[in-house]
């Protein structure tokens, strides 16, 4: 993991950035980072000018991608919660790209309807569980499940935004992967690419990275495996992940 400060885990300091994230919904996990760390790694032959997140919580993916595409123009973060999305921007703004950075706090579906720009590469690691009952906490449900953000709603504003060329990049379970496939089809999208997660070499795929786009291209699939048999972190996952964490345990 990410080196955590004494300050009651509020803070995850990756190498060169810090997300705060205590007043969030769904705290910083292994699928945002993993989403930020292999979105679009096949799928794009160019630096994208302009990034869009859906769901930016924390905005810890979104500064991923900052880093990872320092000549990218503009980068924005869509949330609703209006906590997560003024702890983003004051994340984004102790950042080393604040700049390009911003987040809006806004229903993506009511941004999709207003806004007109299209993006190049558009990321989301968006709330999926059917039930809205899971939580008394109303920032985590909403963080959690689909009563704000279906995925027919997702496929919709991510067809609304995406460029002619774009690549957009969304990570779910696996239980999900033909409503999802159908959903951005409906939306004129076509799967394009997969990155296949599991926690241990052995095991079931637990999450999928999923790679659309509008035009028909080569497919790229892969697998990662968290951890060896051993349980030590795997080679592919420690290189995926090293340009962003201090160190892994």
């Amino acid at each position: 993991m990410a080196d955590k400060q004494n300050d009651e885990g509020k803070i995850f300091r990756f190498r060169q950035f810090e997300v705060r994230h205590d007043v969030c919904g769904m705290k910083i996990g292994t699928d945002a980072v993993l989403l930020g760390a292999l979105c679009a790694s096949e799928s794009i032959d160019f630096v994208p000018d302009s990034i869009l997140d859906i769901g930016t919580g924390s905005g810890v993916v979104a500064l991923m991608l900052a880093q990872r595409f320092p000549e990218a123009k503009k980068i924005i973060g869509i949330e609703i919660e209006p906590e997560a999305a003024c702890l983003a921007n004051e994340n984004f703004k102790n950042s080393p790209w604040k700049d390009k950075l911003n987040a809006v706090n806004e229903d993506v579906k009511e941004f999709a309807k207003k806004a007109q720009e299209k993006y190049d590469l558009i990321v989301s690691n968006p709330p999926y569980f059917r039930e809205t009952g899971q939580s008394h906490d109303a920032k985590r449900r909403m963080a959690r499940s689909e009563e704000t953000l279906t995925l027919r709603d997702l496929a919709s504003a991510v067809s609304s935004h995406l460029a002619d060329n774009g690549s957009a990049s969304v990570i779910l379970p696996v239980n999900r992967e033909e409503e999802a496939i159908f959903e951005f089809a409906f939306a004129g999208l076509e799967l394009t690419g997969e990155c296949e997660i599991r926690s241990f070499v052995n095991g079931k795929a637990i999450r999928k990275i999923y790679e659309f786009s509008r035009k028909p291209q080569k497919f790229n699939s892969s697998i990662l495996c968290i951890r060896n048999s051993d349980n030590s972190y795997s080679q592919e996952y420690i290189t995926a992940t090293e340009p962003f964490y201090t160190h892994l345990k």
